[in-house]
């Protein structure tokens, strides 16, 4: 649909609505100085511990060597003690705000062999409440040429926003997307953010997969891995759990018949000046099974966290994605 002239009642709303995109913006800049105002690349770390041969080990923070389990080692036990971390660092932050920066890669099948490639960076400001997002990403490099892209979900649908020199005649457009799940998760821009804590992290669902999963638990390092085999499809799924940190999940890994990695997933927590847990950086690595599928990874890194802060409602509506007067939204969540 197409805003016309017969809604002319909207213009001090809407252009309301552009002036708090643009102060939303100038708060960024103000943030992050370095990313937003000096528009040069991120500097991210030069150590990774993605790769992109999706059957490659990864490269830091892990040898892949196990160890014997102690007594004190128990399957159910670890898994209850992964559960209670998982959804204690869920409750006790049901709504924050925090920018930082961030990478988009795209893997796709090059020449028989998977390719990752950078297609964007910047930086990033968040807000969530009670399960609805707000998600700001500035770009400082984009292969689509974006300024920006703006998310909200709202607890009913995702609105996405997307600035463009590119986009004629208003610089901008949107889309109102299905949210098909609690994370509000449509692999547009990663995790929402209010699911940092949660996603990949459905450990305490473990207890409820049927008979012919087969549970185990290993070490590796100082970690503790639980794996679910599913019998007679070879795939598995592995949750690397560090009791040196209440037993949070720090790694997750998904791996398909053939071998070959589908999906990995690390997590690096840390604390708040209140001893409240947080995914102070997020990473996930995808490869595409077809020539031509292409798979989204992301990197996201916060430089600021601000937990149980007051969030207007307002971070939650349409307004808040800032589109101008004229600019086209198109409802795809039917």
């Amino acid at each position: 649909m197409t805003t016309g002239q017969s809604h002319r009642d909207r213009d001090a709303r809407t252009h309301l609505r552009c002036l708090r995109f643009a102060v939303a913006l100038s708060c960024l800049c103000a943030l992050l100085p370095r990313c937003a105002a000096a528009q040069t690349p991120v500097e991210f770390p030069t150590t990774t511990i993605f790769s992109s041969e999706r059957d490659a080990e990864p490269t830091t923070h892990i040898v892949r060597e196990d160890k014997p389990l102690t007594r004190e080692d128990d399957l159910d036990q670890v898994i209850l003690l992964a559960s209670q971390a998982t959804r204690a660092a869920a409750e006790s932050i049901p709504r924050a705000k925090g920018a930082g920066t961030f990478e988009h890669r795209v893997t796709k099948i090059v020449d028989g062999k998977p390719k990752e490639t950078v297609v964007g960076r910047g930086a990033f400001r968040m807000a969530f409440a009670d399960g609805k997002d707000f998600l700001l990403l500035e770009f400082t490099s984009s292969d689509e040429q974006h300024d920006a892209e703006i998310f909200v979900d709202d607890g009913k649908v995702i609105m996405q926003s997307v600035f463009s020199p590119k986009i004629h005649p208003h610089g901008a457009k949107g889309w109102i997307h299905q949210r098909v799940d609690e994370g509000g998760h449509r692999s547009l821009f990663g995790p929402a953010p209010h699911y940092l804590a949660r996603a990949w992290a459905f450990v305490d669902r473990i207890s409820k997969y049927p008979p012919e999963v087969t549970k185990a638990l290993h070490r590796e390092e100082d970690l503790l891995v639980i794996r679910l085999t599913f019998e007679g499809k070879g795939q598995r799924m592995d949750f690397f759990v560090d009791p040196q940190q209440e037993y949070h999940i720090v790694r997750f890994e998904n791996v398909g018949a053939d071998g070959k990695m589908k999906l990995r997933v690390h997590k690096k927590w840390a604390r708040t000046d209140s001893g409240l847990w947080y995914v102070e950086r997020y990473e996930q690595q995808a490869w595409p099974e077809k020539v031509d599928e292409r798979r989204n990874g992301w990197r996201y890194e916060f430089t600021s966290y601000e937990p149980n802060v007051e969030i207007s409602p307002d971070e939650f509506t349409v307004d808040s994605i800032g589109l101008p007067y004229g600019a086209r939204i198109m409802d795809v969540s039917k």
